[in-house]
């Protein structure tokens, strides 16, 4: 119906087409009106707006909205949508450093406010996902699904603030035959600080920690949690483990170690092996009075020994 067309190869800054409201007291006002009555659901070509930009560099469409500051800059509204996007930004198959969303802001107002939100308001929405990332990459070191570069310094880099009570708040599965690690922490100019801290202050029957394998092939080399400490130096003297239980009236057991096996003579239920030549290997300090400092029972018919001490070298210890 209207056709606007220039074919000027001036290249100063100029408009082939410009519609201009100049009325600051125009509050109802709309610039530009595109009304589109296509309602054919099989009209996939149809387009309200569309733009065919030959262009290599600068901007293809810009919103210049400086001025604003309560309101909102663009607003895509689609209450009706079912299986459809509200938003599709296809970046192709040819980017090399490209990005194919950016969004950026630089105030330096130290309000609280948030860069980007994501809301799934509706409280019945059961299998919604608030955000959900498909990355295809199978190889490469550097490929990342995730990233976050923090130049902070205190505060909190990665904060979930979640109202679970039986579920779980965070899931990692890892499916793959694994040969890395699922979590790699990093924190070699830690000093006074702490690696991993967990406050459950009403915990009864739960666990702080739960660590479980049914492997069958759990070999030698194996362990379900190793702690190592490789500092070689005279002043290293820190306590690789503390278990503790403060309470003075508390009826608890500090430790509690059970070896269900029944044969095997490789079997232990705890192995201490020392390269210590002075010094104590084990040490127990009590305050116990009426009580026993070391209580070792065997139920079963014994034909072994109940303790075995071997000092084949000793001399005049």
């Amino acid at each position: 119906a209207l056709v606007v067309s220039q074919n000027s190869n001036d290249n100063t800054s100029r408009s082939v087409l410009k519609v201009s409201q100049g009325n600051a007291d125009a509050q109802g006002v709309i610039g530009l009106l595109v009304d589109m009555d296509t309602v054919d659901t099989s009209a996939n070509n149809a387009r309200a707006f569309k733009i065919d930009s030959e262009q290599k560099v600068g901007v293809v469409a810009e919103i210049d909205a400086t001025e604003i500051t309560t309101g909102t800059g663009m607003h895509i509204k689609t209450d009706k949508l079912t299986t459809g996007t509200a938003l599709l930004i296809d970046g192709g198959d040819s980017a090399l450093t490209g990005t194919v969303l950016a969004v950026t802001q630089d105030s330096s107002s130290t309000e609280a406010r948030n860069v980007m939100s994501i809301t799934q308001d509706n409280v019945d929405a059961s299998k919604a996902k608030a955000l959900y990332i498909n990355m295809d990459t199978v190889s490469g070191t550097d490929s990342r699904t995730i990233h976050i570069d923090s130049e902070q310094t205190q505060g909190q880099v990665l904060d979930i603030d979640s109202g679970i009570t039986s579920g779980t708040i965070l899931d990692i599965t890892a499916e793959a035959n694994l040969t890395g690690k699922v979590i790699n922490v990093t924190a070699d100019s830690a000093t006074t600080g702490t690696l991993f801290y967990s406050s459950l202050d009403a915990l009864t029957t739960g666990k702080g920690i739960h660590l479980e394998t049914s492997s069958v092939g759990f070999d030698t080399d194996g362990r379900l949690m190793k702690l190592s400490s490789t500092g070689n130096n005279t002043n290293v003297k820190a306590t690789l483990t503390d278990l503790e239980m403060t309470g003075a009236s508390n009826l608890g057991t500090v430790l509690n170690i059970t070896q269900s096996s029944t044969g095997g003579s490789a079997s232990r239920t705890i192995k201490v092996t020392s390269s210590q030549t002075d010094a104590k290997v084990l040490e127990l300090n009590s305050a116990i009075t009426s009580g026993t400092v070391m209580d070792l029972t065997n139920t079963g018919v014994m034909t072994g020994k109940f303790i075995d001490v071997t000092a084949n070298s000793a001399t005049t210890g």
